[in-house]
């Protein structure tokens, strides 16, 4: 089954699917292999890789090891160094970043989607 070797190679080399981003014959597929057990789906905007990102970054639910930016601002533990300030800022400014274009993917697919029914 060509269409299942495409959408499990497209898995190994991403670790997550788009349903939306594939044409009506691969999310058929998607959705059997959804019933059978071998898929599971979330409605969430962010994948498990994605939460775990903005978790190492932002606080230390997950990572013992992580940059702790949120919880470092928020409890007021932060140092006074300059240089620390610009990176937390950069890394602030590259979250925000991600956040828009995963925002800007939802929107475009929902208007490629509300386009092609219409």
């Amino acid at each position: 089954n060509m269409k299942r070797t495409f959408i499990l190679k497209e898995l190994y080399n991403d670790d997550v699917l788009n349903y939306w981003h594939y044409q009506p014959a691969l999310r058929r597929e998607i959705d059997i292999l959804i019933n059978e057990g071998h898929l599971e789906y979330s409605s969430n905007l962010f994948t498990h890789g994605e939460e775990d990102y903005f978790s190492y970054y932002l606080n230390k639910t997950k990572f013992s090891n992580g940059y702790d930016i949120r919880n470092r601002y928020m409890h007021g533990t932060n140092s006074n160094d300059e240089d620390q300030y610009m990176n937390d800022y950069y890394m602030i400014i590259k979250l925000f970043v991600i956040i828009i274009l995963r925002i800007n993917d939802d929107l475009c697919l929902r208007s490629d989607l509300n386009l092609k029914s219409e």
